[in-house]
């Protein structure tokens, strides 16, 4: 039925549609009234067609009663579940503000503002897997704005359509293989399909968010999906100091160690992160931190443009009041964004990062521990411990020739972003075994030294 004809129906005799708030391949988003009370809910409904397809309905079940179970202010109320009429109703509070994604395409947010909202999302994560349940899209547009009375704006959590159930076996939730997220905020273990998917996926999407809040454009940017993937998987975000005024080598820190490839080194828990933000927080209350962030510029802008075209043609879509995520909610389901580009390159880029993982175990044994130039010292490069991240210094050299040694294969192996080491600093003896000298520098072989850091020779794996 046209959406103009269903103005005025009633859903489950009950709830009368009086808004089309939203509308996509899958559902749409009403404000409807409930004729008995009075009050005015948004209802999200599904076609009837896709209201057919299991998985479709597993997933928009799941979103219910993962909402319900947490229970947590800032996250989405879910009130009503049901079918009528041969479609799936979701009755959910009615929010009236914008989302993120909207927020953030007017330009970068202040420093002060972009870190208090992700404290919020982090709160309403750390609510979330205390009731072991795992987002794994948390995105811009999945996370709303909401003004209260004081004019301040609160966060709301939306969408765990995809959300994983820890307790209940995988094979019950997710079928095997399937690449469920959006490119731009899926942590490498979710873009490599792997089945021990855990609270860190949540956290390193909420450090993309906050790089994007920050500079204003995403944190791996491409032109294409495998570009996007193969960047997540081997190579760290620039500092958010390279890409934006105001922000220090503190705030560099906590959103690099949110983005660390290898889950061990990411903060252990959404808890970590907000104690880790709040401590900055606090420690830069009477600094400029809260004062106006530059304005998106046009370079900024058409970069933004080309990714949303390269992925699939969706721009941030403005996340109207109460309404989830209306992408679609299945793998095979008609749709004019197809995974299947996805879940390709994430298959190859598994495979290539499995085989840098192999060669890098092999090679470690007999490498020997070399200390790096205390230039290319980075506090983002070791885990910590899982408490507030201290405001100042990097963290104290492994204490122990095994831990040291294993810092260095890590160090080498990975590319990471470090400043470039002064000319006196350039390596004169050979390197060790593994690693080949490259424009004066050792690199693990297959990388090389490129803008102060070592990184993968793009020459040598499959093109992306």
């Amino acid at each position: 039925m046209p959406a103009a004809e269903r103005i005025g129906s009633l859903i489950a005799s009950k709830y009368r549609l009086e808004e089309l708030l939203g509308e996509g391949g899958m559902g749409a988003v009403w404000k409807a009234t409930h004729v008995t009370v009075g009050k005015r809910f948004a209802v999200k409904i599904l076609h009837s067609e896709v209201s057919k397809h299991p998985d479709a309905k597993r997933r928009f079940t799941q979103e219910a009663q993962a909402a319900a179970k947490i229970g947590h202010p800032a996250i989405l109320d879910v009130y009503d579940l049901g079918e009528d009429d041969g479609s799936l109703y979701m009755v959910m509070e009615l929010l009236e503000g914008e989302s993120l994604a909207q927020r953030v395409a007017r330009g970068p947010l202040p420093i002060a503002e972009a870190l208090e909202y992700a404290v919020g999302v982090l709160d309403a994560l750390d609510a979330a897997h205390g009731a072991s349940v795992i987002h794994r899209d948390i995105k811009p547009g999945n996370v709303f704005l909401v003004r209260g009375a004081s004019g301040r704006a609160a966060v709301r959590v939306l969408d765990f359509g995809i959300a994983k159930f820890q307790e209940a076996a995988d094979g019950a939730k997710t079928s095997t293989g399937a690449v469920l997220g959006s490119a731009f905020y899926m942590a490498p273990e979710q873009v490599r399909a792997e089945t021990e998917i855990d609270a860190r996926a949540d956290v390193w999407a909420v450090g993309t968010t906050l790089y994007e809040l920050l500079v204003g454009e995403p944190a791996h940017l491409a032109p294409t999906h495998a570009a996007v993937i193969a960047k997540i998987v081997m190579k760290p975000a620039p500092p958010v100091s390279d890409r934006r005024s105001g922000a220090d080598a503190e705030l560099d820190t906590i959103v690099a160690r949110a983005l660390m490839i290898d889950p061990v080194e990411r903060f252990a828990s959404a808890a970590d992160m907000r104690r880790a933000i709040e401590t900055y927080l606090v420690g830069h209350a009477a600094t400029g931190i809260s004062a106006p962030p530059p304005p998106l510029t046009p370079s900024m802008k058409l970069r933004r443009e080309k990714a949303s075209e390269s992925n699939g043609g969706e721009t941030p879509r403005a996340v109207v009041a109460g309404t989830t995520d209306l992408s679609p909610l299945t793998n095979d389901a008609p749709r004019s964004r197809s995974l299947m580009p996805l879940a390709l390159g994430a298959l190859a880029i598994g495979i290539i990062a499995s085989l840098a993982f192999a060669s890098r175990t092999s090679s470690a044994p007999a490498s020997p521990a070399r200390a790096e130039p205390a230039a290319a010292s980075s506090v983002a490069l070791a885990p910590a411990e899982p408490s507030a991240l201290p405001a100042s210094a990097t963290p104290p050299a492994a204490a122990t020739p095994s831990a040291s040694a294993s810092a260095s294969a890590s160090a080498s192996a990975t590319p990471r972003r470090l400043p470039a080491p002064p000319p006196s600093s350039r390596l004169a003896t050979p390197c060790a075994a593994g690693e080949v000298l490259t424009d004066g520098h050792c690199c693990v072989r297959g990388f090389v030294w490129r803008e102060g850091h070592c990184e993968r020779d793009i020459a040598l794996t499959a093109p992306f």
